[in-house]
């Protein structure tokens, strides 16, 4: 895991997966969407998280002249541009959550707390954030706090519990 956001003041959040229809999921709360696409073992929205694919050479470009002819071939080089990275960067084994923002209501996206399984601060999150963050999550939830610090005399950094 690195977080390198803005100076290392950057919070990476680790969410809990579901399972919907067989593919790895987030929930989300009902409002998110315009579009609900409901979970029908708990009435929650799931989405589908994507592993990012890595290599030496980028997807083809959307054309989008060609996309409006063809939407069905657009929207899966699409998908497959959304969805990769360059090998450099394939130690961060990254997954994510495409959704069309045409899907989602004006609201801020909303995950439910439960779904959240841990919180690492980076290196410089200003102590008032951390506490401000912690303080938002609410307390009494299985949730783990961790914060990156520097190994002495190394270029490296570990993450560590935090509280």
């Amino acid at each position: 895991m690195k977080i390198t956001a803005n100076n290392h003041c950057g919070v990476c959040i680790g969410y809990k997966t579901h399972r919907f229809y067989g593919k790895l999921a987030l929930k989300f709360k009902k409002g998110t969407f315009k579009r609900d696409i409901e979970n029908e073992y708990s009435g929650n929205i799931a989405w589908p998280i994507v592993k990012v694919e890595y290599g030496n050479t980028r997807p083809d470009p959307i054309d989008i002249s060609e996309a409006k002819k063809d939407i069905n071939s657009s929207l899966i080089k699409s998908w497959k541009f959304m969805s990769h990275k360059s090998d450099m960067w394939k130690y961060e084994e990254e997954y994510r959550v495409i959704v069309s923002k045409k899907a989602l209501n004006p609201d801020p996206v909303y995950i439910k707390p439960d779904d959240v399984k841990e919180v690492v601060f980076g290196l410089n999150t200003p102590a008032n954030m951390i506490k401000d963050i912690i303080k938002s999550i609410g307390k009494g939830l299985d949730i783990n706090y961790y914060k990156a610090e520097l190994v002495p005399r190394k270029y490296e950094v570990k993450i560590v519990p935090y509280c």
